[in-house]
Parts: structure tokens; C-alpha cells; sequence
């Protein structure tokens, strides 16, 4: 979810999820963890990105104010 918004910080998270579990990982975070997320007052957008060489796979980047 992109936003003009600018924040004064960052939030990163970088992991690594079982092969076995990342359908059930990618459900949660698209369908409920964003979104409760970005209901947290002072959140302003967040994105996840995937790596395409080496690891972890997973990055999600939230942007915040203080």
C-alpha cells in the first residue's frame, strides 16, 4: 500500500518461512497482518518485497511517523 505520506522512521523485517508454511504465511500477512498493521496509529504504509537471490526471502518495510 504506497503512500505520499512521509514518516519519520522505518520499521524492517526480514524472515525466512518453511516451505511448508508459506502459503498460510502469505494468506496472513495479505489478508489480516497489513491491515491491522496499518490501523496502528502511526503507521503510514507498508510494503513487503521477496528476495530473488539468496535470503532471507521475505522483506516487509513500514513507515512510520513517532
Amino acid at each position: 500500500m504506497a503512500t505520499k505520506k512521509k514518516g519519520t522512521a522505518l520499521l524492517m523485517v526480514w524472515a525466512d518461512v518453511p516451505a511448508d508454511k508459506e502459503k498460510d504465511f502469505n494468506r496472513w500477512y495479505n489478508e489480516e497482518h497489513l491491515a491491522e498493521r496499518l490501523a496502528v496509529p502511526g503507521f503510514l504504509s507498508g510494503a513487503r518485497y521477496e528476495a530473488v537471490k539468496s535470503g532471507p526471502k521475505h522483506l516487509a518495510c513500514s513507515i512510520r511517523r513517532r
